[in-house]
């Protein structure tokens, strides 16, 4: 009795189908070299640099920004202490939101550099009514990054053949 029980609400639970991931534009060229950090894209990394505000809608919009960033071409390195040409910086609207029931997150993406700032961007990034984002926005915003004049520009005065284009394809699963 009890593990059907268990086996029905389990199967409550995953009721909901897996969307495949939403489609993302592909780096042009030099753009896909660039070998980008994302800030603080999980909670170790949150936690070992003690930031204390960051609410978990902010994890997710940063995680999916890197799955999208990988389903670019563009060269993501996930350790910070490794070389990185750029890192992406983003941050969600937190303080004036209201998600009882689905919202959005008005999120920006900064782009920056050694020298400093590369490319800013922002747009919406949906909340579902099972608090779960769309990761549409996010693949927006690098779709953003990707058609950026300045970022070209910047990857073109980096001019790194070395650095292979990642290969595109179903090589990250979204969660």
């Amino acid at each position: 009795m009890w593990a059907g029980l268990i086996l029905a609400l389990a199967g409550c639970a995953s009721a909901r189908a897996e969307l495949p991931p939403p489609p993302v534009r592909t780096a042009p060229g030099p753009v896909a070299r660039l070998r980008v950090h994302v800030w603080h894209a999980t909670d170790a990394r949150v936690r070992e640099e003690k930031e204390d505000d960051v609410t978990g809608y902010t994890l997710h919009v940063r995680g999916a920004v890197e799955k999208a960033l990988v389903r670019a071409g563009y060269v993501v390195v996930v350790d910070p202490r490794l070389e990185h040409d750029v890192v992406a910086k983003i941050q969600t609207n937190y303080q004036a939101r209201s998600l009882e029931v689905g919202g959005t997150l008005v999120t920006t993406l900064v782009l920056e550099a050694p020298g400093g700032l590369v490319e800013q961007v922002s747009g919406a990034v949906l909340v579902d009514e099972h608090a779960d984002i769309d990761e549409a926005g996010a693949a927006a915003l690098v779709d953003a990054l990707s058609a950026s004049a300045r970022v070209a520009r910047y990857a073109a005065r980096l001019a790194r053949p070395d650095v292979p284009c990642a290969p595109r394809g179903p090589a990250i699963a979204s969660d």
